[in-house]
């Protein structure tokens, strides 16, 4: 039988979250905010026994449209790695048929983990190669422009704005830097003759 903690995506997430959400999940899971045994208790959980189109499914979908707010049961989607596109109730229906088929959860949150690696890993290729391309362009625009001793300042700036912050700058920021900071310095030098 497949437990919660079977499903990798839900395991890490119960591991990782905090203690309020993972109250929220018990609440919908057992009817009670429970105690310091939650995340335990969620991991064993099994799924509901009861199918989808019985009576105690639609008396489970009542009083969990009227005990839970969206908001939270965004946050159970989140912890259990389904989609929460839609109304209360088809949110509500959605979580509630996936823990009466602990299975279908697994398979659904398998092909969602496979397919989001793929994307992530050949867009982190492809963010790679779009800041080596900007930062060695940038490069070549400062030693164009620049006398040396401030070349080295503006290309270390350069590099850690894109390695600190992780965002890549790009070629009209850094042209805008450069030129306010030729005016400094031009600001600079006037004042030194002064």
């Amino acid at each position: 039988m497949t437990t919660l903690n079977d499903i990798q995506e839900i395991s890490t997430a119960l591991k990782n979250c905090k203690t309020e959400k993972i109250k929220i999940l018990h609440k919908f899971l057992f009817g009670s905010l429970g105690d310091r045994s939650n995340r335990k208790r969620i991991r064993e959980f099994i799924g509901f026994d009861f199918q989808v189109d019985s009576e105690e499914f639609e008396k489970k979908l009542e009083s969990v449209d009227e005990l839970f707010s969206l908001d939270e049961l965004i946050t159970i989607c989140n912890i259990l790695n389904i989609s929460f596109d839609g109304s209360k109730p088809e949110v509500s229906k959605r979580i509630l048929s996936f823990l009466c088929n602990l299975e279908a959860l697994a398979e659904t949150s398998r092909a969602d983990f496979d397919e989001s690696d793929v994307d992530e890993e050949t867009a982190n290729d492809f963010e790679k190669e779009n800041k080596k391309a900007i930062l060695s362009e940038v490069k070549v625009q400062i030693k164009e422009i620049l006398p040396c001793s401030v070349k080295r300042s503006v290309i270390c700036s350069v590099v850690m704005c894109s390695v600190k912050r992780n965002v890549i700058c790009s070629v009209m920021q850094i042209r805008f830097m450069i030129c306010n900071l030729l005016i400094s310095i031009e600001a600079l030098s006037l004042r030194i003759l002064v």
